[in-house]
C-alpha cells in the first residue's frame, strides 16, 4: 500500500543513505525485551506505517535486501508477498518468504521429506489439515512465512511457534499449517511449493509472516502477525482474535433474520469485523458481497461506493507499478497527476493518490515540489492516520535536499575544453 511504501521510497532512492543490513539482522536477532532503537535510518519506518516499528522495519528490510525497492519509482505493493510493505509476489510484490531436509535415505524412502520451521505438530498438508479441523471441530492456524530469510519470521518461530508450551496451549482449538516460501526451493517438494503460491494468491497475503485464522472450511475470519512476548503472550492475542469468529457467525444469523438495509448492515458488519483483504473477501465470501448488494440495492449503506472506489484504486496502483517497472519517471508523474485532476478519488483514497506524486518528484530531486505535493496530500484528509505522519515524511524529504546539495558541492567542478 503507498501508505508503507513512502518508508522504501525514504530508503531506497530519497534519503540515499546505506543500509546497514547487518545491524538490522542482528536487531532482530535479539530478545524483544532487550531491544532498543532500531538501527540507523530505519528508525525512520514507522513514520508512515500503521505497523510497529519492527515489522514494518522487516518489510522494509526484506524489499530492499532483495532489490525490490531498489531504483524503483514506487516500489512493488505486496506487503505479503512481497512487502512492505506488502509484497504481491516476487515480481510485483515484495516481501517474501522450514528448515533442512531429511536424511537423504529418508528422502531417498519416502519420496520427499522437509522439516518444518514451526517443529513438530505442524503441516504442510492444506487439504489434510481441514479434514482434521472438520472432524475434530477445531480451526486452522495458517503461519505464511520465510522460513530461511524473513527476519520476523524468524523471531515469531524461534520464540513462539516452536515451542512445545506453544503446541500445548493451541492443541485443543487449532490445526497448524505451514505455509512457508524459502529462498531455498530444495526444503519443500515441487506439490508443496504450488500449493503455497496458490492459497498465497487466494489469500490475498501481502507481507511476512501473516497468520490467519480459519474455519474448518478454509474461511478466513481473523489476521495477525509478528508480535513480542511468548507463547503464552500470543496465544491470549489469538483468543482475543477467534472470538471474531462468533462475531461473524452472530452477525451471519442476524441477517439472516432481517431485510432490507438492516440485512446489509449486519453483513457489512460482519465482514468488516474480520478486517480481511478485499481480495480475500471477494475469494471466500463473494455471496455475502451479492447478498449486501441486493439487500441494499440504493446503495444507503454506500456499500457499493466504497467497493467501486477500492476497485478504480486498485487499477490506479497496478497501472503505476508498471511505470514504475519501466523507470519512467516522467510518465509516472504525468499519470498521477492526470488522476489527481480527474476528481474521480476523494478522502483517504484520494490522498494515497497524491502521495506518490510525493515519491516520484522526491526521486528525481525536485524536494521543493515533493514538499508541496505532501501537503495537497495532507489537506485531502487531514484527519487521516497517515496525514499525521507526514510532518515526519516532510523532515526527511528536508534532509535529502540537503544531502543532495552537500553532494553536488563535493563534485570538482568540470573544466572545459577549449
Amino acid at each position: 500500500m503507498i501508505r508503507n511504501l513512502i518508508a522504501g521510497i525514504l530508503l531506497s532512492g530519497v534519503v540515499r543513505s546505506a543500509v546497514d543490513h547487518t545491524a538490522l539482522d542482528t536487531w532482530f536477532a535479539q530478545p524483544p525485551a532487550e531491544r532498543r532503537e532500531i538501527p540507523g535510518e530505519w528508525s525512520a519506518l514507522p513514520l508512515a506505517t500503521k505497523e510497529p516499528a519492527d515489522l514494518a522495519a522487516a518489510r522494509v528490510w526484506q524489499g530492499y535486501r532483495d532489490g525490490a525497492l531498489k531504483n524503483e519509482i514506487v516500489g512493488k505493493t505486496r506487503l505479503s508477498v512481497s512487502l512492505v510493505l506488502s509484497p504481491r509476489d516476487t515480481g510485483p510484490a515484495m516481501l517474501m518468504k522450514t528448515k533442512h531436509l531429511l536424511a537423504a535415505a529418508c528422502a531417498a524412502s519416502l519420496g520427499f521429506t522437509s522439516a518444518f520451521a514451526g517443529g513438530e505438530g505442524w503441516t504442510h498438508d492444506f487439504a489434510a489439515a481441514k479434514k482434521q479441523a472438520a472432524a475434530e471441530k477445531k480451526d486452522l492456524l495458517l503461519d505464511f512465512t520465510g522460513s530461511d530469510w524473513c527476519p520476523p519470521c524468524k523471531t515469531l518461530t524461534a520464540n513462539v511457534l516452536s515451542k512445545e508450551e506453544f503446541r500445548t496451549l493451541t492443541k485443543d482449538n487449532l490445526v497448524l499449517v505451514e505455509l512457508d516460501f524459502p529462498k531455498d526451493k530444495s526444503k519443500l517438494s515441487e506439490e508443496t511449493q504450488a500449493q503455497n503460491q496458490e492459497l498465497q494468491g487466494k489469500y490475498a497475503i501481502s507481507g511476512y509472516p501473516t497468520i490467519l485464522l480459519c474455519d474448518a472450511d478454509g474461511k478466513p475470519y481473523a489476521k495477525t502477525g509478528f508480535q513480542q512476548g511468548g507463547p503464552k503472550e500470543y496465544v491470549a492475542h489469538l483468543d482475543e482474535l477467534r472470538a471474531k469468529k462468533d462475531v461473524r457467525d452472530k452477525s451471519f444469523a442476524e441477517a439472516a433474520k432481517s431485510e432490507g438495509s438492516a440485512k446489509a448492515k449486519a453483513l457489512i458488519a460482519a465482514l468488516e469485523a474480520m478486517q480481511l483483504e478485499d481480495a480475500a473477501v471477494a475469494s471466500f465470501y463473494p455471496d455475502v458481497v451479492d447478498q449486501i448488494k441486493a439487500a441494499d440495492p440504493k446503495d444507503e449503506t454506500g456499500y457499493a461506493k466504497k467497493l467501486a472506489a477500492k476497485a478504480k484504486y486498485a487499477a490506479f496502483e497496478t497501472e503505476l507499478n508498471g511505470f514504475a517497472q519501466k523507470q519512467d519517471m516522467e510518465g509516472a508523474l504525468a499519470f498521477v497527476e492526470k488522476a489527481i485532476a480527474s476528481g474521480d478519488y476523494e478522502g483517504e483514497t484520494k490522498q494515497q493518490v497524491i502521495l506518490p506524486k510525493a515519491m516520484i518528484l522526491a526521486q528525481m530531486e525536485k524536494f521543493d515540489e515533493a514538499v508541496k505535493a505532501v501537503d495537497e496530500a495532507k489537506a485531502a484528509a487531514p484527519d487521516s492516520e497517515i496525514a499525521g505522519k507526514l510532518d515526519g515524511f516532510k523532515a526527511q524529504l528536508a534532509k535529502a535536499k540537503e544531502k543532495a546539495a552537500a553532494k553536488a558541492e563535493e563534485k570538482p567542478e568540470e573544466k572545459t575544453e577549449k
